[in-house]
């Protein structure tokens, strides 16, 4: 009775084994028919990919890819003859082919029992692999037309990776090996811009990565096959990774190439400016916003934060022309009214300043005369602000004082009045 158990146990093994041998056959025999179902050769085929039995078998991933690659040819001919076709099949088709052909040379080139390597379908696997390639650019744009940006970069990525795969290697001497030419280098752009959209739609770190990663190569390695104005996008796109990864010290490095390549273009300046900024280092930033305004001088924002570093080295009057040139720039330029009012402001208390330790009632009256120009200078800067800004309080305060100081009584009533009620 026991040795009958285990025979029936044995017999169900080899059975099991047997059945997912003949899943591979038979979905072998689905793909290859003169009208294949490749649906139904998929089916035969995926319990076979992690059955014990067959995971390990070349064979097993070698049907398993050219299943796939058989797939995207019908869909690729379709697509060729302008005949219906689905593009979702197509390029999942050869992402597929590509993963299952390179497991199958990975377990085709494992040593046998005499530890020997005796590949089988090494050839074919290039073949294919070869023959697909350019459908991962295509797969590339399909995406991105999707807005799936991860994706983009993936299919553009497996484009890339052939150059290290071992499974595309020359195996002849008449087979040539792949380069990093014109095209390659144009698909490391893309790359690096696809995933710099994917970054800013779902602001996914990975994908940061990756946009400075392919954009360090660009600048480094692939400079001169782009145009200029590619050129320039691809340091921005790089400076957009570095600042996602939060990586200053590599951002600086780069926006100064930009600089050293590009020197009429002030995006750099910019962003190096927001970086000195940040880093409190005045001078340098001071460098930048003189570099941008030279540059482009239509930019009244560059002028007002000129205007805001020099009133904060307390040049008053450096401060003040500065943000006269932003509102010359820009008439509607309120924030340097009101900034330029402030100055004045300032500039008028300190004159008062000087006044509170003079006993001498002459003297005193006179040192208190030096501030009314400055309130004068003061007042129609904030009536600018109070004119955009009617409810702004801080505003209305300081034009009570000013009104105060210029013995202007009616005015000052109103806004004492105004201010009291609210």
């Amino acid at each position: 009775m026991r040795k009958l158990i285990m025979m029936v146990a044995l017999l169900a093994m080899v059975g099991g084994a047997n059945a997912q041998k003949g899943n591979v056959t038979r979905a072998w025999t689905k793909a290859t028919a003169e009208n294949p179902d490749f649906n139904g050769a998929v089916n035969e085929i995926t319990p076979a990919l992690t059955h014990d039995d067959t995971k390990d078998l070349a064979k097993t991933w070698y049907t398993a890819g050219m299943i796939m690659a058989k797939r995207y040819e019908k869909e690729y001919k379709n697509k060729a003859l302008q005949q219906n076709y689905d593009p979702a099949t197509l390029f999942n088709s050869i992402t597929s082919e590509y993963e299952y052909f390179l497991k199958c040379y990975e377990i085709d080139n494992r040593p046998n029992a005499k530890g020997k390597v005796k590949p089988k379908y090494a050839k074919d696997i290039r073949l294919n692999l070869l023959n697909c390639r350019n459908s991962f650019i295509e797969g590339g744009n399909f995406y991105l037309d999707k807005k799936d940006y991860a994706a983009a970069t993936k299919s553009f990525e497996t484009f890339l990776s052939y150059l290290d795969l071992p499974a595309v290697q020359p195996q002849t001497k008449k087979d040539e090996p792949l380069k990093k030419d014109t095209l390659y280098y144009q698909i490391v752009f893309w790359s690096g811009y696809s995933a710099y959209l994917g970054y800013n739609d779902k602001k996914d770190p990975a994908l940061a990565d990756k946009a400075s990663k392919y954009m360090k190569i660009a600048i480094d390695e692939a400079y001169g096959f782009y145009k200029e104005d590619l050129q320039k996008f691809a340091f921005q796109i790089m400076d957009a990774g570095l600042d996602a990864k939060k990586d200053t010290t590599n951002r600086i490095v780069y926006l100064e190439k930009a600089i050293a390549a590009f020197p009429k273009e002030d995006y750099s300046y910019k962003q190096l400016l927001n970086i000195h900024l940040r880093q409190n280092n005045i001078p340098k930033a001071m460098e930048c916003l003189d570099k941008s305004i030279e540059i482009n001088p239509k930019q009244p924002d560059m002028f007002e934060i000129k205007g805001q570093l020099l009133e904060s080295k307390d040049d008053f009057e450096g401060a003040v022309a500065s943000y006269q040139k932003a509102i010359d720039v820009d008439p509607n330029m309120i924030s340097s009214y009101g900034n330029m009012g402030r100055v004045y402001y300032n500039m008028a208390a300190k004159e008062q300043m000087k006044a509170s330790d003079i006993k001498d009632v002459k003297k005193y009256n006179e040192q208190m005369a030096k501030a009314k120009p400055y309130f004068e200078k003061a007042a129609p800067c904030f009536e600018k602000v109070r004119e955009a800004k009617p409810d702004d309080k801080d505003v209305l305060k300081a034009l009570r004082t000013i009104y105060y100081n210029l013995n202007q009584g009616a005015k000052f009533e109103e806004l004492d009045k105004i201010i009291g009620d609210k």
